[in-house]
């Protein structure tokens, strides 16, 4: 009874409020990459930074993600990840790269009151995360796993409303995820 009343329900009550402050940032920018997929702007942009992001392992199109990451907290890029169909090791290397330049608006302008500049900060995380990439793409084995958060259910999405369909059933089990993790 005491379990219950002193830990169980505002253990609850802090997770499902943290659940939902995360699913406001995460649900609306993976809707958004979703329709830059639909009408081929994900594409395109792919095209042009393919070139660079195959020397990393990655296809082209996970350039959406690191540039994310270097404006927004993690969990921008997490809801970015869900909506692609990549693999252990694509995750991996970009994950890796995520993780040093995340947030540079907040955190270089932190590392600028300790005396670096924030211009300097922030160029190195960005070069230090493709140095990483560049090497984890050269150490990693080429098979190491099958794609994550593939679609595997995918058929043609020929409308909006097919697209915001899946939307809301992918955005479901995220939903479900982060709360079990959360809690």
């Amino acid at each position: 009874m005491q379990f219950g009343k002193t830990i169980f329900f505002p253990a609850l009550k802090k997770s499902i409020t943290t659940s939902l402050w995360l699913l406001k940032m995460i649900l609306p920018i993976s809707l958004v990459v979703r329709l830059l997929g639909y009408f081929g702007a994900l594409g395109y942009m792919a095209a042009y930074l393919d070139p660079l992001f195959v020397y990393l392992g990655l296809p082209g199109s996970t350039a959406i993600v690191f540039l994310t990451s270097i404006f927004l907290p993690l969990y921008a890029p997490l809801a970015i990840i869900t909506s692609m169909s990549i693999t252990l090791r694509e995750l991996t290397i970009l994950a890796l790269m995520c993780q040093i330049a995340h947030n540079l608006p907040v955190e270089s302008a932190i590392q600028g009151r300790t005396g670096a500049t924030f211009r300097g900060m922030s160029l190195l995380r960005i070069v230090m995360g493709i140095i990483a990439a560049l090497i984890l793409n050269l150490l990693l084995p080429k098979e190491m796993g099958m794609p994550l958060f593939s679609q595997t259910d995918v058929v043609a999405i020929n409308s909006i409303g097919e697209l915001l369909i899946t939307w809301l059933k992918t955005s479901l089990n995220i939903a479900l995820l982060i709360t079990a993790i959360v809690f």
